[in-house]
């Protein structure tokens, strides 16, 4: 089975992450945050310096794409995909696994979607 890009794109820039290429081993994960030195850099002030963690573990073979909340002060929020009513604020330690059509809140900053192709 072919392995899946999980892109993070930023709606508000248009900047486009590739965890897929930010994230490979040795590495485990990257810091989200608004310290130019995190890996997903997004200068906003409602945005922690290191406001969230994006992490990858290898689950039967594939590379499946987790994120948590570093213990920001403005939290992490989720909302489903489309069809889905459903939102999700993250609380750390707990981590929610990446999914095709997510839109992620970092406090009131958003939204960054969650995109996943066949590669």
């Amino acid at each position: 089975m072919a392995e899946k890009r999980v892109i993070l794109t930023d709606r508000q820039t248009g900047n486009k992450f590739d965890l897929s290429k930010l994230i490979s081993p040795p590495l485990t994960k990257v810091s989200i945050g608004r310290y130019a030195a995190n890996p997903i850099s997004i200068d906003h002030d409602r945005i922690s310096r290191a406001h969230a963690i994006v992490s990858v573990e290898n689950q039967k073979g594939k590379n499946v794409y987790f994120i948590q909340d570093a213990y920001s002060r403005n939290g992490t929020h989720f909302i489903a995909p489309k069809g889905n009513p459903n939102s999700t604020e993250l609380f750390p330690p707990h981590k929610q696994e990446l999914a095709h059509g997510q839109r992620i809140w970092l406090g009131s900053y958003g939204p960054i979607e969650v995109t996943q192709k066949r590669i």
